[in-house]
C-alpha cells in the first residue's frame, strides 16, 4: 500500500512546530519527540493506517486510490504533510493517554488542525493534487528531473493555479543551478532558465526560494528543502517542463491519479 510520509516527514513538520512554539529546537522533551523514541515497527503501522484513512478521505472526494507518485519519487506535497501532521497527533495521543491520562493538552490539537485544514481545501477545491491537472488544462507540464534527483524538490505552479498565459509559443522551460559560491542552501544557489530546452538562456543568477517565483507568461517555480540529502542544490542540477497553449490539444501520458467527478472549469 502507498505509505504518504516518511520519518523525514515527521521531523521536518514537528521541527517546525517546535520552532514556532518555543522559539528553540525541543529535543530532549519526551512528549515532543515520542515519534522518535517508538519503534520504527510502531511508526510504519501508524503511516499506514493514516495513509489508509487518506485514501478513503480522497476516494469519497472521486479520486483513484491509492495515489500515484508525482514525478517517480514522491508524493503530492499536500498529502505528505497531510500524513504526517495526522500521525503526529496520532503518536502524541497516544503517549498522552499511557503517561498522563486523558487530559490531553492544547497544542497537541495544532496538528489535527493543520491536517483538517489541508483535507478541507482539498476538498473545497482550493488545493488542487498536482495529479489532478493535465497540460490541457493548465498549459504547464509535469517536471522532468534531468540531474540531481536527489537533492531539493523543485516544483513548478501547475497543481497550485498556474495557467500559462501566451497564446503562441510552446516553450520547453529548462532551469539549472549555475551558482554555488554563496552556499548549497536553498535561497543561495542561484540558478538560470531558458524556454528552449537549454539553447539559450534567458536570466542566469537568479536567487532560487521557497516561494513562488515568476518566469515569464503565469509560469512560477519554487524548491522545498529534502530532508533526506546531505546538499539541496548542487552545481548543474537541473528540471525542464513543457508549457503550450491551452488551445493546442496536447495529449500526455503518465500514470497519475485523476479525479473521476470533478475538474477545471
Amino acid at each position: 500500500m502507498a505509505r504518504y510520509a516518511t520519518n523525514s516527514d515527521l521531523e521536518r513538520l514537528f521541527t517546525n512546530f517546535t520552532l514556532q512554539y518555543y522559539g528553540t529546537y525541543i529535543d530532549d522533551d519526551p512528549e515532543l519527540a515520542t515519534f522518535n523514541s517508538d519503534s520504527q515497527a510502531s511508526l510504519d503501522r501508524d503511516l499506514d493506517v493514516v495513509s489508509s484513512y487518506i485514501d478513503s478521505k480522497l476516494s469519497a472526494l472521486g479520486y483513484n486510490t491509492p495515489l500515484r507518485t508525482v514525478d517517480g519519487t514522491r508524493y503530492d506535497y499536500f498529502v505528505t504533510d497531510w500524513c504526517a501532521y495526522l500521525t503526529i497527533h496520532r503518536r502524541l495521543i497516544a503517549y498522552t493517554a499511557v503517561n498522563e491520562g486523558l487530559e490531553f493538552p492544547e497544542w497537541i490539537n495544532y496538528f489535527k488542525e493543520q491536517a483538517e485544514s489541508i483535507y478541507e481545501a482539498i476538498a473545497s477545491g482550493d488545493i488542487a493534487l498536482d495529479a489532478d491537472i493535465s497540460l490541457k488544462e493548465s498549459g504547464i507540464g509535469y517536471v522532468e528531473v534531468v540531474s540531481g534527483s536527489n537533492n531539493a524538490f523543485f516544483e513548478n505552479n501547475r497543481a497550485y493555479g498556474g495557467v500559462y498565459s501566451n497564446n503562441d509559443l510552446t516553450a520547453t522551460f529548462y532551469i539549472e543551478i549555475d551558482g554555488t559560491n554563496a552556499g548549497n542552501e536553498i535561497g543561495k544557489a542561484t540558478f538560470k532558465w531558458s524556454v528552449d530546452g537549454g539553447y539559450s538562456f534567458e536570466y542566469t543568477k537568479n536567487q532560487t526560494g521557497t516561494s513562488w517565483i515568476e518566469l515569464r507568461d503565469g509560469v512560477k517555480v519554487r524548491w522545498i528543502p529534502n530532508t533526506n540529502a546531505t546538499t539541496q542544490l548542487n552545481l548543474g542540477d537541473a528540471w525542464k517542463f513543457i508549457a503550450v497553449p491551452l488551445q493546442v490539444n496536447v495529449k500526455t501520458g503518465g500514470n497519475y491519479a485523476k479525479p473521476k467527478y470533478f475538474g477545471r472549469g
